[in-house]
């Protein structure tokens, strides 16, 4: 990628830190007709956020497709991509779908990536309490609920310092403590409250 590309990439980054959707919105179309596939890509990605951040979930859907289609098997990013995705198509109201994607999503979930795990749990929780709302199938929502609360379990009784810090193996024993493995954890119990407290 080349410098002008990367330095564009950041102001984008900037605009949509502090909420000016419709200028990143505008640069990043532009961005994303680059003839360079890594920023084209990168483009398309940040687009994805950028709409689903504003509620033009179709769009968001469209750019991380696009993006998916162009990386094809190789895909290092499906994990993220996957946990993008499936809340997009849920705010679409296409709910079995959505359920495809989360699976798909906790299928390749890396289990080195405690952001990632943080999205997938507060997500399937959001799947859940809609599952439970629109009164489908009990066994499709009792499933989520069962993974969550099971990986909420193992958190507290397995990978939990005697602080109450917790680390990413959530079958322990706990490997280290730092933020981003503290917020991953706090996430799947406010997700197994989501669960336990839904009607």
């Amino acid at each position: 990628m080349d410098k002008g590309a990367k330095r564009e990439l950041d102001a984008i980054e900037k605009l949509s830190a502090k909420g000016r959707w419709d200028d990143a919105i505008a640069r990043l179309e532009v961005l994303q007709t680059s003839a360079d596939p890594e920023v084209h890509d990168l483009a398309l990605n940040y687009l994805a956020d950028a709409y689903a951040a504003t509620g033009h979930n179709a769009e968001a859907e469209s750019m991380l497709r696009r993006s998916m289609d162009g990386r094809g098997a190789a895909n290092e990013g499906l994990d993220t991509q996957l946990s993008v995705l499936a809340p997009v198509v849920r705010r679409q109201g296409r709910l079995d779908e959505a359920e495809q994607l989360y699976l798909r999503a906790l299928e390749v979930l890396r289990p080195d990536e405690p952001e990632l795990k943080t999205i997938t749990m507060r997500n399937l929780a959001y799947l859940y309490r809609t599952l439970v709302q629109e009164k489908s199938d009990p066994s499709s929502s009792e499933q989520y609920k069962q993974f969550i609360i099971t990986n909420a379990d193992s958190i507290w009784e397995k990978d939990r310092t005697s602080n109450n810090q917790f680390g990413l193996r959530w079958a322990g024993p706990v490997d280290k403590t730092d933020a981003a493995r503290q917020t991953s954890a706090l996430d799947t119990f406010n997700a197994a409250i989501v669960v336990t407290t839904s009607t």
